[in-house]
């Protein structure tokens, strides 16, 4: 989760993106 709340401080459009990496490793 900590991982998640960094990218949000940069950008809204960076957590979208982390997702989509995130489903697309699995």
């Amino acid at each position: 989760v900590g991982e998640l709340h960094r990218t949000d401080a940069n950008g809204n459009r960076i957590k979208l993106r982390f997702a989509t990496m995130l489903a697309r490793k699995k």
